[in-house]
């Protein structure tokens, strides 16, 4: 049933991209703040992340953030595309090292860590009410709209790990998720539905809402949660009438990968430079 779902998404997607060429030219009106929580392995991909904003997302963009840890090896970009560098110890009252997380012997800390962080810059960086968060190793590849007839794109994907759900449904407490999967390396966020998920994390569990996600999570999973998804759960179970679904249309880069032109493509929404997937 998912894989028939996702095959209609993908027939409309099809036939939008065609529609987009044609007629569908002005950005949103909708003005957003961009966050971008940035590991050092991803140093290199920086610039190609920002220039696909700049060149493809299609709405007003007030401010740029980049959560990092240090900012002098990045600099001379931060000045380029006019971001804001954000320290990650100014963001979030918790540090990569107070995280326990090393499923067989892999230290994975580090991502868990981010998903905390992008959760807490959307609650806490910029005027705007609506965050464009993307992983600082995706581009965007053509041009795209996140909000359309008043209502937030989010975009499907083809992955589907089970563990992302168990863990919406326990720290959310809700029984209903959708068929498939919003992992899709960016999102479009809405800051007063993120309080309240938040606040509803902290209302079940009787504290702070990174702590709830850290104590409930499984740490013996490689994989034990995803940012996206908890928050796309929500929003498909409080705000379903305000969402469209939309096929994510994203190709992972791996070694022998052929990309003709990665900010001008007609296909893809998304290319991801994956660190795991460069040598495969």
């Amino acid at each position: 049933m998912r894989k028939l779902f996702l095959l209609n998404l993908k027939v409309k997607g099809i036939f939008e991209i065609f529609y987009q060429k044609l007629f569908e030219k002005k950005n949103s009106t909708l003005a957003v703040d961009v966050i971008i929580t940035l590991h050092p392995k991803d140093n290199k991909i920086l610039k190609d992340c920002l220039k696909g904003i700049k060149k493809n997302l299609m709405h007003s963009i007030r401010k740029i953030y980049i959560i990092t840890k240090n900012s002098n090896k990045i600099k001379s970009l931060i000045n380029e595309f006019d971001c804001i560098f954000v320290n990650e110890k100014s963001v979030l009252d918790l540090e990569k090292n107070q995280i326990d997380y090393r499923p067989n012997n892999i230290d994975r800390s580090g991502w868990l860590y981010q998903q905390l962080l992008n959760y807490s810059g959307v609650i806490s960086l910029g005027e705007c009410e609506y965050k464009f968060c993307i992983n600082a190793d995706t581009i965007l590849a053509r041009q795209q709209k996140f909000f359309k007839n008043n209502k937030v794109v989010f975009n499907a994907c083809d992955d589907y790990h089970y563990d992302y759900f168990d863990i919406a449904k326990k720290l959310l407490n809700i029984k209903k998720t959708s068929l498939f999967s919003f992992t899709s390396h960016n999102m479009l966020y809405k800051k007063s539905v993120m309080l309240d998920m938040l606040k509803l994390i902290e209302i079940n569990f009787k504290t702070k809402w990174y702590l709830a996600i850290l104590e409930n999570v499984n740490k013996n999973l490689h994989s034990c949660h995803s940012d996206f998804e908890t928050y796309a759960q929500y929003f498909y179970n409080y705000h379903k009438k305000s969402m469209i679904i939309e096929y994510w249309f994203n190709k992972t880069v791996f070694k022998d990968t052929k990309i003709l032109n990665y900010f001008n493509h007609l296909m893809y929404k998304s290319i991801s430079l994956h660190s795991w997937a460069k040598n495969r």
